[in-house]
């Protein structure tokens, strides 16, 4: 009875593994499309298929770039990208859908953004400057998954500043709106917990978030003075 108990034990943490480590096929999960299903003419059906089968058949078939696969196991392969707003897809519970990541590259391309390998995520840097409310629209324009760049880690701190840099933007606006005091929430509402401040900041006037003109460090704005800003499709990369 141990060793079953063991066994299935173990079995669940091969599963784990198996799963977090979708990577070496350089396959994601889209978790924006969990549950959701196409009704398009699959490349490929396969029954009985884990994960890892399923993304290895998707590799080893010509012109697939990304598969569905069901909570009963059927995995179906497709030669293009999905995204939320795609008319074919349908409700499916507990489907999930992995995606290439040079597929990923492809597709940001095709939506008029770069994709940035080192961070994977897909940007566009507005060169136009803009009121943060204009800035804030235009994401919006771009895609409906687009929004202000969000500075949530040191690496996406570092990409920024290193864009500031090479494109001499000056001051970038950046995702954040002030809730209450000293506390920024981002577009969804959840409490923003990384930041890079300038000394002095935040300062108790102003109710979004750019760039300092020197520093590259984060300051609070009014929003009513036109800046650069970079936009990035959340969700669906």
């Amino acid at each position: 009875m141990r060793f079953l108990l063991n066994t299935i034990v173990i079995l669940l943490y091969q599963i784990r593994y198996i799963f977090s480590n979708l990577d070496i096929y350089d396959y994601k999960v889209v978790p924006i499309l969990t549950g959701k299903i196409t009704t398009d003419q699959a490349i490929f059906y396969e029954t009985n298929s884990s994960a890892v089968r399923c993304v290895h058949k998707c590799i080893s078939t010509f012109g697939c770039v990304s598969v569905f696969l069901t909570a009963d196991y059927v995995c179906q392969g497709h030669p293009i990208v999905y995204e939320i707003a795609s008319p074919s897809l349908i409700s499916k519970t507990g489907s999930r859908y992995y995606i290439s990541k040079i597929s990923k590259a492809v597709s940001c391309n095709d939506l008029g953004y770069i994709w940035e390998s080192s961070i994977s995520i897909c940007y566009k840097l507005h060169s136009i400057e803009r009121l943060h409310s204009d800035a804030f629209s235009q994401c919006l324009s771009d895609h409906p998954n687009s929004r202000l760049l969000l500075i949530s880690s040191d690496s996406i701190y570092n990409f920024a500043a290193n864009i500031i840099d090479s494109h001499s933007t000056g001051p970038i606006y950046l995702q954040g709106t002030r809730s209450s005091g000293s506390n920024f929430v981002d577009d969804d509402g959840q409490t923003i917990t990384y930041f890079r401040w300038h000394p002095g900041e935040p300062s108790s006037s102003g109710d979004y978030l750019r760039t300092d003109t020197d520093t590259k460090l984060q300051e609070t704005s009014s929003g009513t003075s036109p800046y650069q800003f970079i936009c990035r499709i959340y969700g669906i990369f």
